[in-house]
């Protein structure tokens, strides 16, 4: 071997998957078809797990998923984003300023 390989490799990081629904809930966009995927309400490196502990996703059908990357814009996004906000702040306690401190930002 000319060129040896480096002992120290990047580790790849370990993300908790989605559980897969089982098909009894309904979208929470348009509430007519089942949900089959969620999605996390803040995008960027890092937000993923903070987002399941959280719980701050949606659970949504594959129309409203795909509808949601291609042709949701960001204000119409943000009603979803504020009312999750507001759903988990009031069931867990969780101040304005942790919740920033945490998600880098608020919808309220």
């Amino acid at each position: 071997m000319i060129f040896p390989k480096p002992k120290h490799r990047k580790q790849r990081s370990q993300h908790k998957s989605n559980p897969m629904l089982d098909g009894s809930e309904l979208c929470e966009i348009c509430h007519i078809a089942t949900a089959v995927e969620t999605h996390e309400l803040r995008s960027g490196k890092g937000y993923r797990l903070i987002c399941q502990e959280l719980s701050f996703q949606l659970k949504l059908c594959k129309t409203c998923h795909d509808n949601w990357h291609l042709r949701m814009t960001k204000v119409e996004k943000k009603p979803y984003r504020a009312m999750k906000q507001k759903e988990i702040i009031e069931r867990t306690a969780v101040s304005k300023a942790e919740w920033i401190e945490r998600l880098g930002e608020s919808w309220l």
